[in-house]
């Protein structure tokens, strides 16, 4: 069969199972070429984006490098398709909004169940899939002396519609963050109502995975209902556009830092990106008055070069 089937990247079992079977999964793992990625990769190109192809292009190269290790196979068929081979991914400017928007959101969570979520998703910068699988034991709320400290290094996804926790896809995805006391007042009052909603509701209470963001039963969170239930009744009673991602939240929470001049390694850390290089190609605009920095900058050398 496919590596596909045997894969234990379970990250992307979506994309396994929507793109990948239909496509090469009838295919023996040692008779899998180059040529049959590349078709998979055009038939994909209908449906999905250049960057989520080259995505999938990633996911196998790394199935088929642990089918290489197993001596399954003795050569990577998806490691010879070089990447000008692939989509190219025309990088679009994020939408973010303003500081003044940004607060305007977390104020108008003030009271809702979303209030504690918004106020992180604000703060931290973190993916949706990285709050709504953090747990109470990665979560220090600190005391009058020590802030309160959050550490991200799992991220909640859906396996064959079961919840799991998964591994970051690198090791800079692993990261502590100091919580700032927007966040970390809410998450206090979410951990006490937790509290009292557990005793309260006896055995109906249920939250095996020990999660920060769940149901009213402590069951875990998905995508839709934080779209849904958290995120859009917020935009819409704040006056904000109610399509808006709440990818956007990332995208706010790393400009309006780079904007007040925080540097871009730090930024880069804060939101687990790789490296500051990747940061910088993401959120370079939003660095104010760039241009005018650099002009001012060589004018001055220039000048001090005359003066010696």
């Amino acid at each position: 069969k496919s590596t596909a089937r045997h894969t234990t990247f379970t990250g992307y079992s979506f994309t396994i199972r929507k793109h990948v079977l239909p496509n090469i999964g009838h295919i023996k793992i040692a008779s899998v070429t180059p040529s049959d990625f590349e078709q998979m990769y055009s038939t994909c190109s209908k449906t999905i984006s250049p960057k989520s192809i080259r995505n999938l292009h990633a996911a196998m190269k790394q199935a088929f490098d642990w089918a290489v290790r197993r001596d399954w196979i003795t050569r990577n068929p998806a490691a010879l398709i070089a990447a000008t081979d692939l989509p190219k991914v025309v990088r679009k400017p994020p939408t973010v909004i303003t500081p003044t928007e940004a607060r305007k959101l977390i104020d108008t969570a003030v009271g809702t169940k979303g209030e504690a979520l918004i106020a992180l998703a604000v703060t931290s910068g973190a993916r949706v899939g990285e709050l709504m699988g953090i747990t109470w034991d990665r979560v220090s709320l600190g005391d009058a002396n020590t802030p309160a400290t959050l550490r991200i290094d799992r991220a909640l996804q859906y396996v064959d519609g079961e919840a799991v926790l998964a591994e970051p896809k690198t090791p800079a995805g692993r990261r502590t963050l100091v919580l700032t006391p927007t966040a970390s007042a809410p998450l206090r009052k979410l951990r006490l109502e937790q509290n009292k909603l557990a005793v309260s509701s006896g055995k109906a209470w249920t939250n095996p995975l020990d999660l920060v963001f769940v149901t009213e039963t402590g069951q875990p969170l998905n995508r839709r209902q934080v779209l849904k239930q958290y995120f859009r009744p917020l935009l819409i009673k704040a006056g904000l556009p109610p399509m808006m991602k709440f990818h956007t939240l990332r995208h706010a929470a790393a400009s309006l830092l780079i904007a007040d001049g925080v540097p871009i390694p730090l930024v880069s850390s804060m939101l687990g990106h790789s490296t500051p290089a990747f940061t910088m190609a993401i959120y370079s605009h939003a660095i104010p008055n760039s241009e005018h920095i650099v002009a001012s900058a060589m004018e001055s050398i220039l000048g001090k070069s005359q003066q010696n």
